[in-house]
This record gives C-alpha cells, structure tokens and sequence, in this order.
C-alpha cells in the first residue's frame, strides 16, 4: 500500500509542471509567489493548492532556487499545513526537483505576511 502511495503521490506531483502559474506577491526580501488558480479544490473544510515561490538567495544546500507546495488550507482560521514540497536548482522551477512529503502540524501565519497575503488570495 505504502509503494501504491508513492506511485501515485509522485505522478501527481510530477504531472504538476505546466501549471498556469500567477502572480501572488513579492516579499520585502525579493522572494516572488505564485498561485495555480486552476489547482484550487475545496474537500471538507479545507482548501487545497498548488504555489510556487522563486526566491533571490539559495534555499537549500546551497542549491535549490525555486519550490512548489501543496497546501492543505484553512480559510476560517487562515492557517496552513504543507502536504508537499518540492524544490529546484532554478528559478523555473524545472531542473532537478527533489520533492519531499512533510509531517507538520497547521501554521498560522501573522497578519501582513507574504504568506498572509498568499492565503488570503487562495480563500477568495
């Protein structure tokens, strides 16, 4: 069962790449997000959704310039968790991912942060 989960967490991760990506916003440190509209589903009481973020200092290892995430959303409360991540050696978001499922619990985010405005603009 657990191989049948990363066959297909892995296709539908990487059948992700030609997305519509759009702009969302820039933070004060140069970092750009975008947001897949057309990845947008409601299940429950969460939110679901595709965004990217191309960032102007080396993210990990000194190597990866570029991520995707999945979140999973909670528009009541505006708090988020990630249920994937994905990251690149470019700004493109296409060379090398090496993608990653993370166990973490929900984040609120402060009010009139980058990622406040990202998930403000994926609840609308």
């Amino acid at each position: 069962m657990k191989y049948l989960y990363s066959i297909l967490l892995s296709l539908f991760t990487f059948s992700h790449t030609h997305a519509a990506w759009t702009y969302a916003t820039e933070s004060v440190n140069g970092n750009i997000y975008f947001i897949d509209y057309a990845s947008i589903k409601d299940k429950g009481e969460y939110r679901y959704a595709w965004i990217k973020g191309t960032f102007t200092k080396v993210l990990i290892q000194d190597k990866y310039r570029s991520a995707k995430q999945f979140l999973k959303v909670d528009c009541d409360l505006l708090k988020f968790k990630t249920e994937q991540y994905i990251v690149y050696e470019d700004i493109e978001s296409s060379k090398q991912p090496l993608s990653f499922s993370i166990e973490e619990d929900f984040t609120y985010v402060p009010p009139g942060s980058t990622r406040h405005s990202v998930l403000n603009k994926i609840c609308k």
